[in-house]
């Protein structure tokens, strides 16, 4: 997108560019490379006319992302909270995720989108749980700003895709102490936490 307006292309190998375009809204991705008002209505002129249908087969999935859902949905409430907007209805759809979680919750849905912890909170609100009973798995560190702000656990997410053996947390400059390399891990991960 910011390319085709005529602005420098977004190096996909600086992990601040993949930082802000992973864990930031539209708005907030745009106006970091784009700081010029004009070019960033150029770039929602575009967005505006794309359709996520378009592009939504060449998403991948997190390993196992479905599986450890499949497993985690008969005995968890399940929601995502996540910065994206206009293209997560497709999103959903295209992967059968609203096979599995309770409800999603998009930037498009709150006033605040995460770091604020606003959309957490409206989608415990929505399963009925009260936000201090909640995990939240992000990968982001915006996604750990908005669980601790909102009262939850937080669990980071981080595999190196370049990794063969999945090692956590690489790209992350303070690795985390509690770090989930493999989504396989979660459901042990919740075992234990319900245990303690």
């Amino acid at each position: 997108m910011v390319a085709e307006v005529g602005l420098d292309p977004i190096d996909e190998t600086d992990p601040r560019a993949v930082s802000v375009c992973l864990g930031l809204p539209d708005e907030e991705v745009f106006a970091f490379f784009a700081p010029d008002p004009g070019d960033q209505r150029r770039i929602f002129d575009r967005l505006s006319e794309l359709d996520p249908a378009d592009f939504v087969g060449e998403l991948r999935l997190e390993p196992h992302a479905l599986e450890v859902l499949g497993e985690l949905r008969g005995e968890y409430r399940l929601a995502i909270a996540t910065n994206r907007g206009h293209d997560m209805t497709t999103i959903v759809r295209h992967f059968g995720f609203d096979d599995y979680v309770d409800t999603v919750v998009t930037a498009r849905d709150v006033t605040n989108p995460k770091p604020s912890p606003d959309m957490l909170l409206l989608a415990a609100e929505r399963m009925g749980v009260p936000p201090g009973e909640a995990l939240y798995v992000g990968d982001t560190d915006v996604d750990g700003q908005a669980a601790r702000a909102a009262g939850m656990e937080f669990l980071y997410y981080r595999r190196d895709p370049r990794a063969s053996d999945g090692s956590p947390c690489v790209d992350h400059p303070e690795p985390p102490d509690d770090c989930l390399r493999d989504l396989r891990e979660l459901p042990i991960r919740l075992n234990q936490r319900g245990s303690s």
